[in-house]
């Protein structure tokens, strides 16, 4: 389900707001288990702003909930054999619930100016845009790293995850003719 509010007439402000409610769930061993990309709460919304004919500044802002991953863990224990190799003994290892963990909400701020010339025939446009303007620190998944437990065995554990794109200015051109 999604609604939608727009206002775009003929003014200097022009804006938009949506809301999505939607899941992709899957049916796993007789259990509904939620999709890897599910999203359940989704909202946009933006403004543009038109300072004559020449500028415009705009701002888009995005929130989802955070997508579904799955719990692992691994215990093991490093050995030298009788024969002087080293191996790796696995005490334990395994996988929570598929899908039944959350990343953090995601949300990020989007940016641009723009400023127009009016050519013979044609218009040029120059823009700067500031994607994630707030330098939002946003997961799409988890990093795994191996921590000593002091006793010659290391467990498997959460690290800081891997981040999508930090904040990143872009510079550009349009030509419309």
């Amino acid at each position: 389900m999604e609604a939608v509010l727009t206002h775009d007439g003929t003014g200097v402000l022009s804006w938009s707001a949506a809301y999505a409610l939607a899941w992709t769930d899957g049916l796993v061993d007789g259990v509904w288990r939620p999709r890897t990309l599910d999203q359940r709460h989704t909202v946009n919304l933006g403004a543009a702003w038109r300072i004559g004919d020449a500028w415009q500044l705009s701002g888009s802002w995005q929130y989802h909930t955070g997508w579904p991953f799955t719990e692992q863990f691994l215990d093991l224990r490093i050995v030298e054999g009788m024969d002087g190799q080293t191996r790796v003994n696995f005490l334990d290892r395994g996988f929570g619930p598929l899908n039944a963990e959350r990343l953090p909400a995601y949300h990020r701020l989007d940016l641009r100016g723009t400023r127009a010339f009016t050519l013979p025939d044609s218009r040029l446009e120059v823009y700067l845009d500031v994607f994630n303007a707030y330098n939002r620190r946003n997961l799409r998944g988890l990093a795994w790293s191996l921590r000593a437990n002091g006793d010659g065995s290391f467990r498997a554990a959460r690290g800081d995850g891997e981040e999508q794109l930090p904040i990143m200015p872009t510079l550009g051109l349009r030509w419309v003719f």
